[in-house]
């Protein structure tokens, strides 16, 4: 029997049987983990001819609430009623997930929507990582 200290801290060393060198084991928490989603801002632009929106720098990066940044999780990108997918995008070696996303759309309406009341990021965790949303701001693009 191998015990191991409830909060994960310390190390245990196991001998076994045949083997000459250490070998590391990875245990994960068996308790969930918070998380801790924050999104930043992004741009939209209309365009009338094909009708569309063009909704550019959808941005999210995912830590656990120590700061420890969650490579390899999904975090989809919504209008902030999450009614409308925007798009959805893998997390980076820093925690970071990002893309870019166009409607096929040009609806006045939509894109009012989410110039006043902007995007958000979720997470809807995988074990032993509890879920977690952020929203984000969207602003109209300059036109140049």
């Amino acid at each position: 029997m191998v015990e191991v200290p409830a909060d994960g801290s310390g190390q245990t060393t196991v001998p076994i049987a045949g083997l000459s060198s250490p070998v590391g084991l990875a245990i994960p928490p068996s308790h969930p983990v918070s998380t801790r989603l924050t999104a930043s801002a992004a741009t939209v632009e209309r365009h009338t001819s094909p009708a569309s929106l063009r909704v550019k720098g959808l941005s999210a990066t995912l830590a656990t609430t120590d700061g420890a940044p969650l490579p390899g999780q999904t975090v989809r990108f919504t209008d902030n009623t999450g009614a409308h997918k925007l798009c959805a995008a893998v997390t980076n070696s820093r925690g970071r997930a990002r893309c870019d996303a166009t409607l096929r759309t040009g609806s006045r309406a939509r894109y009012d929507d989410l110039r006043h009341n902007g995007y958000r990021a979720t997470y809807a965790g995988t074990a032993p990582y509890r879920p977690s949303s952020a929203a984000a701001h969207v602003r109209a693009a300059r036109r140049t």
